[in-house]
């Protein structure tokens, strides 16, 4: 697949099939995804990734607040993206008071959809679930904090969905 097609072709699936997801592939997803830029090469992110049933059972109900994602019982995998934090509250090195590392996991974000997509697989980004969940599934300290967990499985229908964007002329200014 060149780029627009993983474009076009990635979508945030909420209809999952029951075939199970081989963790070699969430390694995969991982693995690419680490290689994605970010500011000074600081890496401020981590990944959980799991298809043990228990613990997907148990992310399922973390991301499922209020009824919220009431698709998550159907999910077979999930990826949990944690910010690493600094050690002393961050204060800008530059007179311009860019905070990168939000930008930074939002671009590993992007290439864990890319590579599943890839990889003839499904991601929904989800960014409502309970904290302590979260936590207490995947076992990280306060040195980290989850920021996005993404939804991991074949899609129940391959069909894609019209995507309505704006116009090119609404998102674009030539200076």
């Amino acid at each position: 697949m060149n780029i627009k097609e993983l474009i076009v072709n990635r979508e945030s699936c909420r209809a999952y099939s029951d075939k199970a997801v081989d963790q070699d592939l969430l390694v995969k997803i991982v693995d690419i995804a680490r290689m994605a830029p970010s500011a000074a090469n600081t890496q401020p992110w981590k990944a959980y990734a799991t298809v043990d049933p228990v613990k997907v059972k148990r992310l399922a109900e973390g991301i499922g607040p209020m009824n919220r994602n009431v698709f998550a019982s159907q999910v077979k995998a999930f990826v949990v993206m944690t910010e690493l934090q600094p050690e002393e509250p961050w204060t800008p090195s530059t007179p311009y008071s860019h905070y990168y590392r939000d930008f930074d996991c939002g671009i590993a974000a992007t290439h864990i959809c890319f590579a599943a997509t890839e990889l003839g697989l499904s991601t929904c980004m989800i960014g409502w679930y309970d904290d302590a969940i979260i936590k207490e599934v995947c076992g990280y300290d306060d040195s980290e904090k989850a920021i996005l967990i993404f939804t991991v499985g074949y899609a129940a229908d391959d069909k894609l969905r019209d995507k309505t964007r704006r116009s090119l002329d609404e998102v674009l200014t030539i200076l």
